[in-house]
């Protein structure tokens, strides 16, 4: 039981040290002094005491009172609370803990809230040999001690002021700025929600310098301390509190001895606060060019400034020379300035991000942001067509070339214009701007990363023409803007459509002679093309008519027709050619038809229509006979021939030739001459014949004797060469004009010679005759 009380005692001692506010023992350093307690006198004799656990406590003394009669009391009936008086023996020292404790605390005027314990231990039936009514004398005097109420008074107290604790830790909530002073409190509170007075505080910072480490509470329970903000905090600081307390609280009471209050292990109670570093600093404001390494400020740029909240502190503020105040910001904090105006003649240009963003670091200067923009560029665009000369049916692209882009996007947008007529000198870069401005437009887009080439995809043409493109460009966000009109040097295209122009060597020929067609091919440019050339028949003439015959053969006769030849040809651009010769071998009308295929448009094929006048021939065997008429006449007379034309089929043509002779007659006659190398007598004026019929040469007079003969060839329009007569020669072409006859000699005697001169002229007569009997040979014919 004695042990019980006396742990009972201990912590009895502990709470009420708590509650003062001495949490330890601390005060058990002066344990051991000798002779002396401080402001209370000496002890009798210079009595130290030693305890048995050295620097804990002080051991329990008991003295004999004097004038008492022998009774014995503790420090408090020795009036060690004042001056030492009377002769005081010394009775016992106990070595108790407890008891040794109180004695020393008491000795202590401050520590008078421990009269609960020194009270408590008179209350024990520990030690019965000192005199209670001593005791209570004093106490009840108020002398050293305290009365019963006021013991229960303070262990009322106690339980009020029991933890665990409650500690909060705060701070102003106006901005704290480095190097000024501001005050943190920190506020204990028990478990019963009571301030706790007299707590010590151990106070820690991060981020700050605090002017005490630990504080006490006031009566109010609120402990304060001065700090600063360290130097080169910008984001947090924040300042901890320690309390020791006891987290539990019992009230032990025994019969006989007074309430007792028990209590559990301190605990450390804790409370911290951390709150943002809300500094400010004065900030200004300038718009410089981002390539500008000095950052010389630009003004008449507009701004709005917002707080990272979208907050807007300052609707607009305006650049100027030297930095524009943006007022105080606050340290840390970010904000936005929205770039919203531009002034006349910018030469700087709000960028893709017209925000930008800052955070206000740490000082007390003027801090200046720089809104750093980019030059406005100056974009060129150097463009060519990628053909100036096209045929229809091909795509028409622009190459573009940019260049002075800063490495903005941008969109670029071309025109096509035309067709438009081409000019007399064929080029369309003379063509005004207003001719192209005045044709039809097709609207075309690419978009642009910087400098480089973009090639604009154009259309497929369908028509004929002069094409000028015209570009223009705008980059983002610069606005900045570059052109090329319509009539810049190789930014327009001649469109042309390929045609053939075609022509048939002859219209009219015989079997056995060759066709030629004679092309000429414009508007390929210099592309690639294949020819096909296909001589279509024969188709009969039907008509009889020849050429006029063969035009009215329809496209349905032309395309069921066969092929009498076929030519292939590979083209490279324009020009004429005459190709290969197709030999035709029968009568009838030929067409030639052409089909001229682009290597780039395969798909644009040009052909010529069947059946052309120009494209057709008509193929023929034409006779020629003759007759000359008379065939023997006397010298100064005339003759003629008779000419017979067939097959011509309605070909016209000349029929002229030629009189051959006088020659010798030889034995046989005229039909015998030899006319190779004969003379000619006379040349024949031309006989126009209309196709087939009977035709007569003019009279041709012949004035000496022998045998003549006619040549005669017929021309026909459009037919190569000539059909000469087959009759040259013959009998029926053969004319004899006689000598003159010999005159008759008087008879006046016999003359040998002039008998066989007489007798020649009638063998030849005769001859004459039977030469003049002879059947006529059929005509032949030859080709010259």
């Amino acid at each position: 039981m004695r042990r019980w009380i006396r742990l009972l005692l201990g912590i009895s001692v502990l709470l009420a040290t708590a509650v003062t506010g001495a949490l330890s023992l601390g005060d058990s350093a002066l344990a051991g002094t000798p002779g002396r307690l401080d402001q209370v006198g000496s002890y009798v004799g210079g009595v130290t005491f030693p305890g048995s656990a050295p620097g804990f406590y002080e051991p329990l003394v008991a003295w004999q009172l004097p004038g008492s009669g022998g009774r014995i009391g503790t420090c408090i009936s020795a009036g060690l609370n004042g001056p030492v008086a009377g002769t005081y023996g010394l009775v016992r020292t106990v070595h108790d803990p407890v008891y040794g404790e109180l004695n020393h605390l008491y000795s202590h005027a401050e520590t008078s809230d421990v009269h609960l314990a020194e009270l408590s231990a008179l209350n024990s039936h520990a030690y019965d040999e000192i005199d209670r009514d001593v005791q209570w004398h004093f106490v009840e005097r108020r002398e050293g001690g305290l009365s019963v109420a006021d013991a229960s008074a303070m262990l009322a107290r106690a339980k009020r002021l029991a933890g665990p604790y409650t500690v909060a830790v705060g701070w102003p909530a106006a901005d704290t700025l480095t190097g000024v002073r501001y005050v943190a409190t920190v506020k204990v509170v028990s478990a019963s929600g009571v301030p706790v007075p007299g707590a010590t505080v151990t106070l820690t910072g991060s981020g700050v310098t605090l002017e005490h480490r630990t504080r006490t509470t006031s009566s109010s329970g609120v402990a304060a301390v001065g700090f600063r903000l360290a130097t080169g905090t910008s984001a947090t600081a924040s300042i901890a509190a320690t309390v020791p307390a006891w987290t539990t609280f019992d009230e032990y009471t025994s019969s006989g001895e007074q309430s007792m209050v028990v209590e559990g292990r301190p605990v450390a109670q804790h409370g911290s606060h951390t709150g943002p570093v809300t500094r400010t600093r004065p900030v200004g404001l300038i718009k410089v060019g981002a390539g500008d390494g000095k950052h010389r400020p630009v003004p008449g740029y507009v701004f709005r400034i917002s707080d990272s909240a979208g907050h807007v502190i300052r609707a607009a503020v305006t650049t100027r020379t030297t930095p524009v105040s943006l007022g105080s910001l606050r340290i840390g904090a970010t904000y936005r300035a929205t770039e919203i105006g531009v002034p006349n003649a910018a030469t700087l240009y709000i960028p893709s991000k017209r925000t930008l963003r800052f955070t206000v670091p740490v000082g007390a200067s003027t801090w200046t942001v720089s809104a750093a923009d980019p030059a406005i560029p100056t974009p060129a665009l150097h463009t060519s067509v990628t053909a100036t000369q096209v045929v229809v049916g091909e795509r028409l692209s622009d190459r573009v070339t940019i260049s002075g882009d800063d490495g903005e996007a941008g969109v670029l947008t071309a025109r096509l214009l035309g067709p438009v007529p081409p000019p007399g000198s064929g080029r369309c870069s003379d063509l005004p701007l207003a001719a192209y401005s005045a044709a039809p437009a097709q609207l075309l887009s690419a978009a642009v990363h910087g400098d480089g080439v973009v090639v604009v995809r154009g259309p497929v043409v369908t028509k004929a023409g002069c094409y000028g493109w015209a570009e223009s460009l705008r980059l983002t966000p610069s606005g900045a803007t570059a052109v090329s009109p319509p009539t810049a040097p190789d930014e327009s295209s001649l469109v042309t459509s390929p045609g053939l122009h075609t022509a048939i060597s002859s219209q009219v020929a015989l079997p056995g002679q060759p066709l030629r067609d004679a092309v000429t091919i414009t508007g390929l440019g210099d592309e690639r093309a294949r020819l096909r050339a296909v001589l279509y028949g024969p188709v009969p003439d039907t008509a009889g008519q020849g050429v006029r015959g063969c035009a009215g053969v329809s496209r349905a006769a032309w395309v069921k027709a066969p092929h009498a030849g076929v030519v292939t040809v590979e083209i490279s651009g324009d020009g004429a050619l005459t190709l290969a010769p197709i030999t035709v071998r029968r009568l009838g009308c030929y067409t030639f038809g052409e089909e001229l295929t682009p290597e780039q448009t395969p798909g644009h094929t040009v052909r010529t229509p069947l059946g052309l006048a120009v494209e057709s021939a008509v193929v023929i065997a034409p006779t020629l006979q003759t007759v000359a008429s008379p065939q023997q006449t006397s010298a100064g007379g005339s003759v003629l021939d008779r000419l017979t034309v067939r097959g011509t089929a309605g070909v016209s043509g000349t029929v002229g030739g030629s009189l051959l002779g006088p020659v010798a007659p030889p034995v046989g006659g005229c039909a015998a001459v030899q006319w190779a190398g004969a003379p000619v007598a006379a040349q024949l004026a031309p006989v126009v014949v209309h196709g087939d019929g009977q035709y007569v040469t003019a009279p041709v007079p012949v004035r000496a004797a022998g045998c003549y003969t006619f040549v005669e060839v017929l021309h026909l329009t459009g037919a190569p060469g000539s059909i000469a007569a087959a009759d040259t020669g013959q009998p029926a072409e053969a004319v004899l004009v006689p000598a003159a006859p010999t005159p008759v000699l008087a008879v006046t005697g016999f003359s040998v010679t002039g008998l066989a001169t007489a007798a020649g002229g009638l063998v030849g007569a005769g001859l004459l005759l039977l030469g003049g009997g002879r059947r006529r040979v059929a005509a032949r014919h030859r080709m010259a």
